[in-house]
């Protein structure tokens, strides 16, 4: 059973989330030849202030490039 999870910042449409469900199911049950009810795919939306990268959030990042 393929279990895919994903992070990402919070504040994609649901649209689009859903879109990247079905892409990475198709993926999965293509390229590894499994039975599509075994795939399970997990979204997690990370809010911007909890996602950090170089020392900085991502809310601190766009605060700051909104600035400049």
């Amino acid at each position: 059973m393929p279990i895919i999870a994903v992070s990402l910042i919070e504040g994609r449409d649901p649209d689009t989330i859903r879109r990247l469900q079905d892409a990475l199911h198709d993926a999965a049950v293509r390229t590894l030849g499994v039975p599509e009810d075994t795939v399970k795919v997990i979204i997690r939306p990370i809010p911007p202030e909890l996602w950090c990268s170089g020392g900085e959030t991502i809310a601190e990042r766009r605060q700051r490039e909104t600035i400049a």
